[in-house]
């Protein structure tokens, strides 16, 4: 933690912050946005993190990310599982949760195993 660049708990919690907000707008982007149907937005949310780790601008060990692992990933489990249209097949029976299992297995239980497993 000594030879990063960035050694405050505020300013890495901010850059931390930042990435995802620059990724979400970056998507809205009308160029950037065409980059963003070919690799998912979730790659970049890791590698660029990734990336200032290895440079030395954030640090690889710090008090911070003890915090962010205990309060922040469940809560963005949460909301990531929430996005999840469960309202909408629950009423159609046995079929809608079939269908419900089958869509969202490829779509928010990987989020959840990507947010969960990879880092």
């Amino acid at each position: 933690m000594d030879h990063a660049l960035i050694t405050n708990q505020f300013g890495l919690l901010a850059v931390l912050t930042l990435i995802p907000a620059l990724i979400f707008y970056a998507q809205d982007h009308q160029m950037m946005g065409k980059l963003f149907k070919i690799v998912p937005a979730l790659v970049f949310a890791y590698f660029i993190p990734t990336l200032l780790t290895f440079f030395e601008v954030i640090p690889s060990e710090a008090p911070i990310y003890g915090q962010i692992k205990k309060y922040v990933l469940p809560a963005s489990l949460l909301l990531l599982t929430l996005r999840c249209r469960y309202q909408r097949d629950l009423p159609a029976g046995q079929q809608g949760c079939d269908h419900v299992l089958k869509r969202d297995s490829g779509d928010c239980h990987w989020r959840a195993y990507f947010v969960v497993v990879v880092p």
